[in-house]
């Protein structure tokens, strides 16, 4: 398809989308394209991409990654982290890897906390660009997001690894 999610679904591109809206616009574009309501050869297709479209666009991760894609030449499956960031998880890292050999519970609850105040930490950095009109966005900031992305990619595996 050459048409972005937001255009295809009807809503305007943001980093914030009202889930409601969102849900509302993927039910009537969904009934336009359906196989069972529209007899076309492409309504499989159309069907699909309908899906994708919303699915893109209600996860925020995701839905920021697409926009990333979208508007920069970033390669977002590049997991690029910023040094600075890996040099800090060494310490997360190792206080993970102890706290699951020695199954020590309070440990464990500990690396839960940290990683969830990395996550918010993270989150306040990039606020006040998500605020923000994305078709104003520098590429400094669109930078600074994907790194977002990637670190939060980053404490999503090491809260799994956390949970083995």
């Amino acid at each position: 398809m050459n048409i972005g999610y937001f255009d295809w679904l009807g809503i305007e591109p943001a980093f914030e989308v009202d889930e409601l809206s969102l849900k509302r616009a993927y039910i009537a574009k969904s009934r336009t394209v359906h196989p069972d309501h529209h007899q076309s050869v492409d309504s499989v297709e159309l069907t699909s991409y309908t899906n994708e479209a919303y699915n893109t666009l209600r996860d925020p991760l995701r839905r920021l990654r697409y926009m990333i894609a979208a508007h920069t030449k970033i390669d977002m499956e590049k997991n690029e982290l910023p040094q600075s960031f890996l040099m800090q998880m060494m310490d997360v890292n190792e206080q993970i890897m102890e706290a699951s050999m020695s199954e020590d519970m309070e440990a464990r609850e500990s690396c839960r906390s940290d990683i969830a105040q990395l996550r918010a930490a993270q989150l306040e950095s990039v606020s006040d660009i998500l605020k923000e009109d994305p078709r104003e966005i520098d590429d400094a900031k669109w930078r600074k997001l994907a790194d977002y992305v990637h670190i939060s990619r980053y404490l999503d595996r090491l809260g799994e690894r956390l949970e083995r």
